[in-house]
């Protein structure tokens, strides 16, 4: 029996380095599955703040849309506004040159006396009314020629005020 006890002492030495190697592998596992845990939190950290990031960017754009949306829509209205103006300007025009055409057509009248000689009376009637449509018509034109200088004003102030 001499391999007893240096049976029994290698079965010791055996046994004790097995459980040596169980333990230290039973301590890398844990050491590792709390590297894991470490790690697999860091990334669901990174994660949500990535996702409050995107909420974030995303609500950002949301309000500078709904910014370029109303300007549009101002935009638009303002264009509308305009359209209507401009309507009303033509129409005042077509009335305008209507008058206008009947007025020359009285005035070539006038100036070729009509079909019958004309009393002295209706000489001076003629000429009354022909006169009182020149100083209209000068009034006019002065009138026109200040709105026409406010109009160009205003362009200018437009342009000079317009990004380049």
């Amino acid at each position: 029996m001499i391999f007893g006890p240096l049976a029994a002492k290698l079965g010791l030495g055996v046994g004790a380095a097995l459980s040596v190697a169980l333990i230290a592998t039973g301590l890398w596992g844990m050491h590792q599955k709390a590297k894991r845990e470490a790690v697999t939190l860091e990334f669901a950290n990174y994660r949500a703040q990535a996702a409050e990031a995107a909420t974030l960017a995303s609500d950002a754009y949301r309000r500078l849309e709904q910014s370029f949306a109303a300007k549009v829509k101002e935009a638009e209205h303002a264009l509308s506004i305009e359209r209507q103006k401009n309507a009303r300007v033509a129409a005042d025009l077509k009335r305008t040159l209507d008058e206008r055409d009947g007025l020359r057509d009285q005035i070539s009248g006038y100036a070729s006396g009509g079909s019958a000689p004309d009393s002295v009376a209706a000489a001076r009637e003629r000429a009354a009314t022909l006169a009182r449509l020149l100083g209209e018509s000068l009034q006019l034109q002065e009138e026109l020629a200040g709105h026409a200088e406010a109009l160009a004003a205003d362009v200018r102030a437009l342009q000079a005020g317009w990004p380049h």
